[in-house]
Formats: C-alpha cells, sequence, structure tokens
C-alpha cells in the first residue's frame, strides 16, 4: 500500500472513530497514535480533523460534563479529574462545569445521600454516616458541601 492511500485509510478509519462519540484531541491523538505514523503525518491527519469538526475540546467537555452529572451522578471533582485525565485545559474544565446548575447540582447530591440512607440500617450510627460521606465523596462532590447536607438531612 502506498503512503498516501495508508493516510486516506488512517484519516477515513479517525473519522468513523470521532463520529461514534464525541471525542477530544488527547483521545484522538492516542488513537492517531496506535497507527505509527510519522509525526508530520499525525499533525496532519489531527489539524484536518480539527478544522472539519470531528473533535472539539469545548464541545467534548460540555457535552463529558453533563453526561457524567446526569447519567452517573458524578460530582464536579470526579468529573474534574476525569478531564483532566484527558488533558483538556483548565479554561475549559471551569467554563463546562458551569454547565451544571448549582440548585440541582445540590439535589442531586441531597437525593443521592438520602437514597444511600435509606439502603444502609435504619439505625444511626458514626459508622453509617462516614459510609455516606465516603460514598459522596466517591462520587467527586465536594466535602464541606456533603457536610452540610448531612447534617440538614439529619
Amino acid at each position: 500500500m502506498e503512503h498516501t492511500d495508508f493516510l486516506v485509510d488512517v484519516y477515513s478509519k479517525l473519522t468513523r472513530f470521532c463520529a461514534f462519540r464525541d471525542r477530544c484531541s488527547f483521545e484522538v491523538a492516542q488513537k492517531l497514535h496506535t497507527f505509527h505514523l510519522p509525526a508530520s503525518g499525525e499533525k496532519k491527519i489531527l489539524k484536518q480533523l480539527q478544522e472539519e469538526g470531528f473533535f472539539d475540546d469545548n464541545r467534548f467537555a460540555r457535552m463529558f460534563v453533563r453526561g457524567k452529572f446526569h447519567a452517573n451522578k458524578w460530582g464536579k471533582h470526579r468529573i474534574m479529574q476525569e478531564l483532566r485525565a484527558r488533558k483538556i485545559d483548565e479554561e475549559i474544565i471551569s467554563l463546562s462545569l458551569q454547565e451544571i446548575p448549582p440548585d440541582e447540582y445540590e439535589t442531586m447530591l441531597r437525593d443521592l445521600i438520602r437514597k444511600k440512607m435509606a439502603e444502609i440500617k435504619s439505625e444511626k450510627s458514626v459508622q453509617n454516616r462516614e459510609k455516606i460521606i465516603n460514598f459522596a465523596f466517591r462520587k467527586g462532590f465536594e466535602p464541606d458541601l456533603i457536610l452540610r447536607i448531612m447534617d440538614e438531612t439529619g
């Protein structure tokens, strides 16, 4: 196979990869790297894909935030950590997290805490309180918010 044909083939595979779901530049670059192209070829393909709108870090981050918050019920810390792992710029992360309405954020945490309380034995204990706090913390919610809502719900 000629080098140009190979580049076209790689480009075609990456367009399908990007079309499957929203991707960030880091994910596309990682996938592209698996084809073992020279750096110049990788840059050319990445640039073309980005110019044609196949991936956009801003769009990816906004969709990621909405999806992980609504579907997975993740808190801001967990979402932030995952976006940083995908090498998303801090400014983009900050702007994307504004997609979560503050009242909806607290309501989500309050509902998670109530549900977890119902799952755990009905008797109140320090150990049960710690389990609930740890659960909410692992979901990515802020410790001060968790404690405030825990105190409110009793």
